[in-house]
């Protein structure tokens, strides 16, 4: 079990970065997550953890229900009535089609692809219930390495000068990528990597190896998750590292012994302190020209008003998971059309409430109103015996690509979706540290 979801997140992180993957390996890293998430049910329902685990099951099926009801075939007078349906549904007539059934959602083709695309998410998700806390420090560790390999390749495009090393040479522009057609999704993966190296900087007995090596192997990545973010130039990871980086000294400042804790504060410190300089001595400028570059990104902020006019259209039950261009394209002004595409919201809130309307907001008020709480509480725990580091740096995760997803679309990559639900799956996984019992010493 361990083996086989430790390869579907590491082939997960590898191919998941397109958008959408190649459909070959698409298939491939679905079909593994199928069996993952069937192996991880069995194990789930032999060891009776439904019951404690039941808000945890509860949320992953309000997921998998949404794009579900969205493919439910209605007769053709009632998806007329449907909010927003009304032209679409002229379409068949004009075309001399006989009206037939069709499903509530526009696009019932992408909201089928998208179904399956939650498979692997759901699969590691379910996983991390049945696994115990060594084989999720390795899921972890899997995220480290391929986030570091990415940054390893992200430098290597850079230096060759040319797009042969990009995933999507027709997306390339002379900076980093890694394994990410947009580099604003390799971005959150760095970010989201940062509290994660954070947790295992701070020296504990949890761990399985050396904490001196594995603080000072994590300040590395601290020192290199900086240096990267510069050279992608994301404006919104340029942004987020400064809250990224406060995040990881609260969690080890949180987790580990007092001693130890304090020198992997400085080996953080001292990582990030040292890229910093770095970055301002040879990376400042083409930084600035990225920021001071025409438009800035404006040009997507006032979209937004166009979008939410769009999803007013849908409510309550929204267009369908995987609609959004062929709505937008629909209400798109003429005085805006240029020779940009414009894909996403750049919003995924925005992008939701057009897609999914009030069910994907209870499902993601849902999310927040059970994940909150359990993340909170590990904060009020310090030391060795209580608390979980792997909480605390799920939840900064989480709250890093929150932020992210206000001015981008993140989650729809199929690299940080799985990432997404490691992180839910360790908030729901995970249980209290205890110390061994201390064994009291009887004197005659």
């Amino acid at each position: 079990m361990a083996i086989s979801v430790s390869a579907l997140l590491a082939f997960s992180i590898l191919i998941g970065g397109a958008a959408p993957p190649r459909p070959v390996l698409l298939a491939i890293l679905e079909f593994l997550g199928l069996g993952v998430l069937i192996l991880a049910v069995l194990r789930l329902g032999a060891a009776g953890d439904w019951r404690r685990h039941g808000w945890a099951v509860a949320l992953a099926l309000a997921v998998v229900a949404v794009p579900l009801i969205q493919l439910i075939p209605l007769s053709t007078p009632l998806w007329a009535r449907l909010p927003g349906h009304a032209e679409a549904a002229l379409a068949p007539a004009l075309a001399g089609a006989t009206p037939g059934w069709a499903a509530l959602s526009l696009t019932p083709d992408r909201t089928w692809a998208t179904a399956l695309g939650l498979i692997p998410a759901l699969a590691v998700f379910a996983a991390c219930l049945v696994l115990d806390a060594r084989q999720r420090f390795a899921l972890v560790v899997i995220v480290l390495i391929g986030a570091a390999l990415s940054i390893l390749l992200g430098a290597l495009q850079v230096a060759s000068g040319d797009n042969t090393l990009h995933i999507d040479a027709r997306t390339a522009d002379g900076a980093m990528a890694g394994f990410f057609v947009n580099r604003n999704h390799f971005a959150t993966l760095v970010l989201m990597s940062v509290p994660f190296a954070a947790a295992l900087a701070a020296p504990s007995r949890r761990w399985p190896v050396s904490p001196r090596m594995l603080s000072w192997a994590c300040a590395l990545f601290g020192l290199l998750a900086v240096i990267a973010l510069a050279a992608i130039r994301s404006r919104a990871g340029v942004v987020l590292l400064a809250p990224a980086m406060l995040l990881g000294l609260l969690i080890i400042a949180r987790s580990g012994e007092a001693g130890r804790s304090i020198r992997a504060l400085r080996l953080w410190l001292l990582g990030g302190v040292g890229a910093g300089l770095a970055v301002l001595a040879f990376g400042l400028s083409p930084l600035m020209a990225r920021f001071e570059q025409a438009g800035g990104g404006q040009e997507r902020l006032d979209r937004w008003p166009e979008v939410l006019e769009a999803a007013g259209r849908y409510q309550p039950l929204g267009s369908g998971l995987g609609s959004f261009d062929a709505v937008y394209r629909s209400v798109e002004p003429v005085a805006s059309l240029d020779a940009t595409y414009f894909n996403h919201a750049h919003n995924d809130y925005l992008e939701l409430w057009l897609e999914t309307g009030w069910l994907g907001a209870a499902v993601l008020i849902f999310a927040l109103v059970w994940a909150a709480p359990r993340w909170l509480r590990s904060w009020r725990d310090k030391g060795e015996t209580r608390g979980d580091p792997l909480v605390r740096a799920a939840g900064a995760a989480l709250v890093l690509l929150a932020m992210h997803s206000v001015v981008d679309f993140p989650i729809r990559s199929t690299t940080i979706l799985v990432l997404t639900a490691l992180c839910l799956g360790l908030i729901a996984a995970a249980e209290p540290h205890r110390a061994a019992p201390r064994k009291d010493v009887v004197t005659a």
